[in-house]
């Protein structure tokens, strides 16, 4: 399900146009973590879920300041598969106003999936975890 890098090709083959065809199905997908820059921010877990198997996308806890985190999810061949993800506002007194989490399709440009939904926008008070899955 996962690849790190795309398929060899091998043009001697008799079904190179079955070769191209999957190469085309893989698509890149990126997890995108937004948020009122000038707080700091921890992604404490990112997992994907592809057919009940589960591919951790970080080896350690991410924070930052700066106001995004992107993690590069990798080449999938499925439309259906999940993220989980856990974040954490550190702070002791400050309240992260809006947070939002993405996932793009690299290949098109496009929000694949988005939490919460719409223009909506999740509020972190200070020390609170926010976990869920999209």
């Amino acid at each position: 399900m996962f690849s790190k890098q795309y398929f060899n090709l091998d043009v001697n083959s008799e079904t190179i146009k079955s070769d191209l065809n999957k190469i085309l199905l893989f698509k890149h997908y990126t997890f995108l973590l937004l948020w009122t820059n000038n707080t700091e921010i921890v992604l404490l877990g990112l997992l994907v879920e592809v057919n009940g198997n589960f591919h951790s996308l970080i080896s350690q806890p991410i924070s930052d300041f700066d106001g995004a985190i992107d993690i590069p999810i990798g080449n999938l061949d499925t439309n259906d598969f999940k993220i989980h993800f856990r974040v954490y506002n550190p702070s002791i007194n400050v309240k992260i106003p809006k947070a939002k989490v993405f996932v793009i399709n690299d290949t098109d440009r496009k929000v694949h999936k988005t939490k919460p939904a719409g223009n909506q926008k999740k509020a972190l008070n200070p020390k609170t975890l926010w976990q869920s899955k999209l």
